[in-house]
């Protein structure tokens, strides 16, 4: 344990030197008459700025304020406004609390990762899911019977997002570098290759790949473009 209660006062243990310590060791880093201990005494926060005034080198070793070991700083993610520049806690706690907060709450995970990378809601996710028929958007194979949720693919530049995909096919938009010409060629390399009978002919100018019917969906933009 970090903290002790002992009557009106707390002993608590900083992550800097590693010694249990009064409470009146420690800075109160708390707004607005909210108090809050900081995570390392005032003698490790002294010395430190000494460290930093004088040039002198950083210490090799930190204590993560989770597992209470003390590790190099490189098993530390890096933190601009953290002690020796490197979090409190380190890489393997850090994953660890985020695997247990992911199994806790898998809805809100979900919404903050959909929010934060795409801007969209889980709620919308699943409109557009439900729009496709839960069927990906270029090749029609559905996230049922186990298979991986659709992913949600986007214009990498404008941040737009243009539908769902299965991880196939929104890993061929991306290797393709969301290039319309990329795909045509590698759609007329493979189809020369399957009808070697009909190799360079071409039809009102268009190759002849350019010309089939294509199986469109209504939400396939792309397919709609090609066969048109």
């Amino acid at each position: 344990m970090s903290k002790v209660e002992r009557g009106t006062r707390v002993m608590k243990l900083c992550i800097g030197c590693g010694v249990m310590k009064d409470e009146t060791a420690f800075a109160n880093k708390g707004r607005h008459g909210n108090f809050k201990l900081r995570s390392r005494c005032k003698d490790c926060y002294k010395a430190a700025r000494q460290r930093r005034l004088s040039g002198q080198l950083l210490p090799l070793e930190k204590m993560c304020s989770i597992c209470g070991q003390r590790k190099p700083l490189a098993a530390f993610h890096k933190s601009p406004v953290c002690l020796y520049g490197v979090e409190s806690y380190c890489k393997a706690c850090k994953a660890e609390k985020r695997r247990t907060y992911n199994t806790l709450y898998p809805q809100r995970v979900r919404d903050s990762d959909l929010k934060g990378m795409y801007g969209i809601t889980v709620e919308e996710y699943q409109q557009m899911l439900a729009q496709q028929d839960g069927l990906c958007a270029i090749c029609g194979v559905g996230s049922e019977d186990g298979a991986e949720p659709l992913v949600v693919d986007h214009n990498h530049t404008t941040g737009s997002v243009r539908g769902l995909l299965c991880a196939l096919c929104n890993a061929l938009v991306g290797y393709a570098r969301e290039d319309i010409a990329i795909l045509a060629r590698a759609a007329a390399y493979l189809y020369e290759e399957q009808h070697p009978e009909q190799r360079g002919e071409a039809i009102g100018g268009l190759p002849v790949y350019c010309t089939l019917p294509l199986p469109i969906h209504t939400l396939q933009p792309a397919a709609v473009a090609l066969s048109s």
